[in-house]
């Protein structure tokens, strides 16, 4: 039975969960069969909400932890703005905005920026070239509008095997991004486009909305099924918060904004810098959790009422140190703390 499906029929159970969200450093994952692959997927991308979207994406971006191959992290591509006040499509990561591959389109010519890679001429016109050519097979594309633009240009570019479009106004048909994709080959083919590249300011809007708080509460019940078990994870006592994280239900109830610090929580300074982390208490017959990135992006919820009397007589939590890429308890950590101070004295004696 799935923690957060419950019995629902036809649950699959191939893949695995992690307690923190992967794109934020997340190691450790929930034993197989204790989170469907239905859930899995629901999550994927609510997920994506919170690490792209999200107040605490700028932090992501900023310091890390990059993607499962070791790059660095990214913002999603957006419209940006270069020096000379055009706009452009460029993406952030590690605080710097970097430009896309793209073709600004106008009535009387077209214009090649590019990434800042030290490629030729020919090497980014084959480059921009092989990508939009796979439009035509495949017909998708991101629509990015941008009121900046006059209705009748198109700005397309290329990048991670995705096309994107901005223009003014509503989103172009398909015929119109496909027959300006034709122009932009054929002036490729005559040697007609110029190269154009800048630095750029991105325009990156960051927001909070219900399904990035449905992740904090999501990587708190996550910890508490890593801390507890399983029966406990799935104990009725909290259906009411599980049905919220997986459907939005009750979102009055359960989603505030976070609170963010300039400088990191009080309990982060005794974590190690940066680092996620989890914590239960119990107050009365109710289970809270905190649930916080980065040191800085914190919400509280309530679980639910206790399954049994006294289960949090002491705080107890979950730590994600992904710099470090490790995972602990609270407790654990503690003791490591308690041991290292320990073998100081004994070393200074």
């Amino acid at each position: 039975m799935c923690i957060y499906f419950g019995d629902t029929p036809d649950l699959t159970y191939k893949k695995r969960e992690h307690i923190f969200p992967a794109g934020l450093g997340g190691t450790v994952t929930l034993p197989q069969g204790w989170v469907s692959d239905q859930a899995n997927e629901l999550f994927s991308s609510m997920e994506g909400e919170l690490m792209h979207d999200s107040l605490l994406a700028l932090d992501r971006y900023l310091f890390g932890p990059g993607d499962r191959r070791g790059k660095a992290s990214k913002s999603n591509v957006t419209v940006g703005v270069q020096d000379d006040g055009k706009v452009a499509l460029s993406y952030l990561s590690m605080g710097k905005p970097h430009l896309i591959d793209q073709v600004y389109l106008r009535t009387e010519n077209a214009v090649v920026s590019a990434q800042d890679d030290g490629s030729d001429a020919d090497l980014i016109k084959k480059r921009i070239g092989n990508a939009l050519r796979k439009f035509e097979a495949q017909s998708r594309f991101v629509f990015l509008p941008c009121p900046d633009m006059a209705a009748e240009d198109l700005l397309i570019g290329a990048h991670d095997g995705k096309v994107f479009v901005a223009c003014g106004g509503e989103r172009p048909s398909g015929d119109r991004v496909y027959d300006a994709i034709r122009k932009i080959l054929g002036g490729f083919q005559s040697g007609e486009l110029n190269r154009d590249s800048q630095h750029i300011r991105q325009k990156h809007v960051l927001t909070e909305n219900g399904n990035i708080a449905r992740m904090y509460a999501k990587t708190g019940m996550n910890a508490l099924a890593r801390l507890r078990g399983y029966k406990y994870a799935a104990h009725p006592a909290f259906d009411r918060i599980k049905r919220w994280i997986v459907s939005g239900e009750n979102d009055d109830e359960f989603n505030y904004l976070p609170s963010i610090s300039a400088e990191r929580s009080r309990l982060a300074y005794a974590l190690p810098e940066d680092a996620h982390f989890c914590v239960f208490t119990q107050i009365g017959d109710e289970i809270r959790a905190l649930v916080c990135f980065y040191g800085r992006y914190t919400r509280q919820f309530t679980f639910g009422q206790a399954p049994d009397a006294g289960d949090f007589k002491y705080p107890e939590g979950y730590i994600c140190d992904w710099k470090n890429k490790a995972e602990y308890t609270l407790a654990e950590h503690i003791e490591n703390l308690v041991s290292g101070r320990r073998t100081r004295l004994k070393n200074n004696n």
